[in-house]
């Protein structure tokens, strides 16, 4: 699933301060997913080189097969690699070098320890690049309980509890942005769309048991089965 589109893709290099078509960057996307982000990217930046890390194999094995069918495998890599794994990130940095952008969409938050997450990012970047993390937080009216069991969210902090994560592994400056109310619209119209979807397929095998006669013969009779269709 990606959330946002291209105009997030696009969001995230405005927010990271890298958006000149000429320079050579390198940006880290941690939590690739399908890698949509890092090839829409790929397209607005045609001299920088991208890496991603995702966690589910499958994930990353096909967003690997896209990017080749794209013939972007020169300037886009994925690994498979936990985020809160020391060794992994670290074996990545050997490899790769410093950052000049990384960005994360929905991903810490499924990752219980969220400060070694942060501080193996800060670990990947250069002196003044930008973290740029989109994530839910906790607050009074979180159900925990709800956010563990249906949404995957592991040790959820409040805004306050990440800002002082990021402090104590060495970023400054960091700020927030309040997205409640466009995720909030968002999320009603991936209800309502999802709801729309269920019941026209609903209907669609309606349409198809009813549309199909099964007749069969007596015991000694000759005859088959009969698909019978508009």
């Amino acid at each position: 699933m990606r959330y946002g589109g291209d105009e997030i893709a696009h969001k995230i290099l405005f927010d990271l301060g890298l958006q000149n078509k000429f320079s050579n960057y390198k940006i880290l996307n941690a939590g690739s997913g399908f890698g949509s982000d890092l090839i829409e990217q790929a397209n607005l930046l045609p001299n920088s080189n991208f890496i991603g890390i995702e966690y589910n194999k499958k994930y990353a094995d096909l967003s690997c097969k896209i990017i080749h069918a794209l013939g972007l495998e020169s300037r886009i890599k994925i690994y498979c690699a936990d985020l809160s794994s020391k060794y992994a990130l670290l074996k990545i940095r050997e490899k790769e070098g410093l950052f000049d952008g990384v960005y994360s969409n929905l991903a810490v938050l499924h990752i219980k320890n969220k400060k070694l997450v942060y501080d193996n990012i800060y670990k990947l970047m250069k002196e003044n690049c930008k973290f740029r993390n989109e994530d839910y937080v906790s607050n009074s009216f979180t159900d925990i309980k709800f956010a563990e069991d249906k949404i995957g969210c592991q040790n959820l902090k409040t805004i306050s509890e990440m800002h002082n994560i990021a402090e104590q592994v060495g970023f400054k400056n960091s700020l927030f942005e309040d997205l409640t109310s466009s995720w909030r619209e968002f999320t009603k119209n991936r209800a309502f769309n999802y709801a729309n979807m269920q019941d026209k397929k609903s209907k669609i095998k309606e349409n198809f048991l009813n549309d199909v006669a099964l007749f069969f013969t007596s015991k000694n009779g000759s005859g088959g089965v009969f698909i019978h269709t508009k």
